[in-house]
């Protein structure tokens, strides 16, 4: 697996001589490169001691822009409606005396507790009072009431940590397989009409191992947090299948002479 590995990043035009791999083993070295690529992701969440900045940002944006009317007093949620925010980008939902329905992760302030929804499964409730939260404005217009929701995350993080964490990981490297796949077989229709023409079993495992420069490239991406990266991968896997497929075709041409 290593030397394909090697091989696929170094020399890609001997990528033809893995051809006779079986598919079984070709799946499990795209698992293998996916694995790689999410351990930033795994680390990252690990050492984390609250949501990501980025998501705390987001609820943040989400109550202020929304103007949500909504205050904790004496440790008792004031709101006249039921009302739902989804949280952009993120999975998230914040809602008000409403349960969670939907496929996703909720934190839903009732009267006097905070429920923490995991779809529609009610996963913890906090009391107010165990939060210490005695007053609050959910309007998010003063950098108190910012610090004061930050806390409360914090506080849910650090009990949902473990679940919260092989969720995340898990969803990354389901998504890295599908990405890398998907990649593949894009490859794979693209070789259909090139002629001379390979076997659709081929092409697939030529695309596999030529885009291993794609798994590094979302590997760096992930570590250094540049989307822009992956797409490099994308030309640099396209141009390496290529130029194994043009290598082998060469090679054909010269054993028949």
């Amino acid at each position: 697996m290593f030397k394909r590995f090697y091989v696929s990043i170094s020399q890609p035009k001997l990528i033809g001589s893995f051809l006779k791999d079986k598919r079984l083993y070709v799946f499990i070295y795209i698992l293998f490169l996916s694995l790689i690529v999410t351990i930033p992701v795994f680390i990252e969440h690990s050492v984390q001691k609250n949501f990501s900045p980025a998501v705390v940002k987001n609820i943040e944006n989400t109550l202020y822009a929304n103007e949500v009317e909504g205050t904790i007093i004496n440790y008792q949620l004031v709101k006249e409606k039921p009302e739902t925010f989804p949280i952009n980008e993120t999975p998230f939902y914040i809602s008000f005396n409403e349960a969670n329905k939907q496929l996703n992760l909720a934190f839903n302030f009732t009267n006097d507790a905070l429920e923490f929804y995991i779809g529609p499964t009610l996963y913890k409730r906090y009391t107010y009072t165990e939060l210490g939260i005695e007053s609050l404005n959910f309007n998010m217009r003063s950098n108190v009431d910012r610090d004061i929701l930050k806390g409360l995350l914090e506080t849910v993080f650090l009990d949902i940590k473990p679940l919260y964490v092989t969720a995340m990981t898990f969803s990354s490297l389901l998504s890295d397989i599908f990405t890398y796949v998907i990649l593949v077989l894009i490859s794979v229709w693209l070789y259909s009409y090139n002629i001379p023409k390979l076997k659709m079993r081929y092409r697939f495992i030529m695309a596999s191992y030529g885009l291993t420069i794609f798994a590094v490239s979302s590997l760096l991406a992930n570590l250094y947090h540049l989307g822009f990266i992956r797409l490099i991968g994308v030309l640099l896997g396209l141009t390496f299948t290529r130029r194994a497929y043009m290598y082998l075709i060469q090679r054909k041409e010269e054993v028949s002479v």
